[in-house]
């Protein structure tokens, strides 16, 4: 049996053609052959408060927490620090780092609906909160990862080491922490997003860092972490992102890695990515996406599902529900602060889904956009027992000086569908792309001249004069009809 956690519990796990003629004349753009719509506005999610804080206090980075479920029974970890007014939008208010800082966690037993027994699960262990008591030490005894009842929590530390929590009764009381995860490569940096393998067996996804001496740039990417004897020893497993490499910058990274298992072979992992130079503004972001097909032996770059530019970027969450006919979609949720930290625009959730296990991807569908400003986000989901997907995050919708707190948005994610064919197909290439590339990768279902001018005959027999065939697009669209009709000669087929 193998169980993906969020921490979330897992049980396992069309596109229509047209044909644009060789030698396109650019000025005739005369039939609408291919319209990509420019995204949609989910109209069946609910919000919901999760928890306001008390007074003094605030709440932030449920990402870093952790999520867990077990059917319509929902558990989701979060910081709980002293809020401080008049930071300023670029600014958290939640005081992370400040001595008292624990995590937190809030129970929902009606899919997310309503939420209670509101609890500190323990005390935030690291330099900056004065590392509290107790202190780590060595697990000796096995957990049972099949135990329905056992989860678990990883925590970094900020100085390259993540330790281990436990709890045996769906984290009502927790354990830890242990330091048995040894400090593979410069640093390890643990949130909780793992899969159980085996009653023993589990791989955790990780961030790590490189050792700058073997790269121009500090790398954060990620990786798998794993144990065969119930946690107690930890092995470093495949890289499973694809930092960006030589891009001169001074520090490149994928970190806070969300994974989600399509079926035996198939997985899919989603990832905070961005690069920056020597100053802070220099920072810019993106969604990024990898793949395995071989069970997670080897991953290769599937596809930017998005840009965050500025000093915005914000983790993604990445889940896969059971559409009606009993196939897979994969669903990635991401966040979307303002481009300038200090402008106090709104946020917005919003998400993609795949059908064909990362192939093609849909137009951007906005689940959100009523949150204020960038102090906001590191969304974290689960998938309730209806196959709801429920996502939960920290956000203020009045001001900078309103406490932060937990909220929660549901979506049929399953039942939702776009009017439109998926706007996006995955390069399947093991690097990533350049911004010409991820043009025309949204046009690979466009064919190859060659590949073309052996079905011209089929458009004459239509009565349909090839050569008085256009293009146009919208959004997405128009990136298409631009990148077909300037490098279509020097397409090459990707299949």
């Amino acid at each position: 049996m193998k169980r993906i956690m969020n921490t979330v519990k897992q049980p396992t796990t069309h596109q229509s053609r047209m044909r644009l003629r060789d030698g396109l004349p650019s000025a005739t753009l005369l039939l609408a052959a291919i319209l990509t719509m420019a995204g949609g506005v989910a109209s069946a999610q609910q919000h919901v408060v999760v928890r306001k804080p008390p007074a003094g206090r605030g709440f932030m980075c449920p990402n870093n927490g952790g999520i867990w479920s077990w059917g319509d029974e929902i558990l989701v970890m979060y910081i709980n620090g002293p809020h401080k007014n008049g930071t300023g939008c670029g600014s958290h208010s939640t005081q992370e780092g400040a001595v008292g800082t624990t995590y937190d966690v809030s129970r929902s037993l009606d899919g997310g609906v309503t939420w209670g027994d509101h609890r500190v699960a323990f005390k935030r262990y690291t330099k900056p909160c004065g590392y509290p008591a107790p202190a780590p030490v060595k697990m000796t005894t096995a957990l049972n990862f099949t135990d329905p009842n056992t989860i678990v929590h990883f925590q970094r530390d900020d100085e390259g080491l993540t330790y281990l929590y436990y709890s045996t009764d769906k984290g009502a009381n927790w354990n830890g922490p242990y330091n048995n995860i040894p400090k593979f490569k410069e640093g390890i940096h643990g949130r909780t997003n793992y899969e159980v393998t085996g009653q023993r067996s589990m791989t955790a996804y990780m961030e790590l860092q490189e050792d700058p001496s073997t790269a121009a740039s500090i790398r954060y990417p990620s990786y798998a972490v794993k144990t065969t004897d119930g946690g107690v020893n930890w092995t470093l497993g495949p890289m499973i992102s694809a930092t960006e490499v030589a891009s001169g910058k001074k520090v490149e990274w994928d970190t806070h890695p969300s994974v989600a298992r399509v079926d035996a072979k198939t997985l899919i992992a989603s990832f905070r990515s961005g690069s920056q130079g020597e100053q802070t503004w220099t920072r810019t972001g993106w969604f990024d996406l990898t793949r395995s097909t071989d069970n997670g032996q080897t991953w290769l770059h599937l596809i930017r599902l998005g840009e965050s530019p500025g000093n915005n970027s914000c983790p993604t969450t990445t889940q896969v529900v059971t559409l009606p006919n009993g196939k897979k979609r994969v669903v990635t949720l991401m966040w979307l602060r303002p481009p300038d930290k200090t402008s106090c625009e709104r946020s917005k959730l919003f998400a993609r889904y795949s059908d064909d296990k990362g192939d093609t991807w849909s137009d951007v569908i906005t689940l959100r956009d009523d949150v204020f400003g960038w102090d906001t986000g590191y969304p974290i989901a689960t998938v309730r027992a209806d196959g709801k997907i429920v996502v939960c995050y920290w956000l203020k919708t009045v001001n900078q000086d309103e406490p932060n707190y937990i909220g929660a948005t549901i979506w049929d994610a399953a039942s939702f569908n776009l009017s439109s064919p998926p706007a996006l197909a995955s390069s399947g290439v093991g690097k990533v792309e350049t911004a010409p590339r991820r043009l025309i990768a949204s046009g690979w279902d466009v064919p190859t001249p060659a590949r073309f001018r052996a079905e011209v005959a089929a458009f004459e027999q239509w009565g349909i004069q090839p050569q008085q065939i256009g293009m146009v697009g919208f959004s997405a669209g128009g990136h298409l009809a631009i990148a077909t009709a300037t490098s279509f000669d020097r397409r090459r087929a990707s299949r």
